[in-house]
């Protein structure tokens, strides 16, 4: 069987995509070891990351539900939580993760790993982008204090049962 370009991009479930979420792990891990990376590697990075988010916020195919864009979406955000160009799209995909928090739920993600590990990491990452200063000088089209809310709404429903289930 011979399977054509054409024919993986007609489908939109079994198409190749830009790797999101193994892009923004590169790209923070430029932030934390610059020196094993060619010089131009984080702002190609980044530049690809701003060209893949979606409309909504979000970063991952628009053919998923939403529930399956939630980690590429925080991973890109916190990825570009660093990056001056990347701001719009930062708090774009904040505002995604914040929109669909209920969705961050562990009964509500698509597997173990996402429950156990990679969510939890992610939320943690951000967190600490933020806390690192990074915005400090810097107008973030919302005051710091609003982003660290958000990031801890975000996490809401990863510590919470809710208000009529007891923990």
């Amino acid at each position: 069987m011979r399977i054509l370009p054409r024919d993986v991009a007609a489908d939109p479930l079994g198409g190749v995509n830009v790797a999101i979420y193994d892009t923004a792990q590169a790209v923070l891990h430029t932030q934390q070891r610059p020196e094993r990376f060619p010089e131009d590697f984080r702002a190609r990075a980044s530049a690809l990351l701003l060209r893949s988010q979606n409309a909504d916020g979000s970063w991952g195919s628009t053919h998923w539900p939403s529930r399956y864009r939630l980690v590429p979406t925080l991973a890109a955000t916190a990825a570009l939580a660093a990056d001056d160009a990347g701001r719009a799209a930062f708090c774009h995909g904040l505002r995604y993760v914040v929109r669909h928090r209920g969705e961050l739920a562990p009964d509500a993600q698509p597997d173990l790993t996402a429950v156990a590990f990679i969510v939890p990491a992610l939320l943690e990452q951000l967190e600490r982008s933020i806390a690192r200063g990074m915005w400090q000088g810097k107008e973030l089209y919302e005051p710091h204090r609003i982003v660290h809310a958000t990031v801890a709404a975000a996490k809401v429903p990863m510590t919470s049962a809710g208000p009529e289930q007891p923990l």
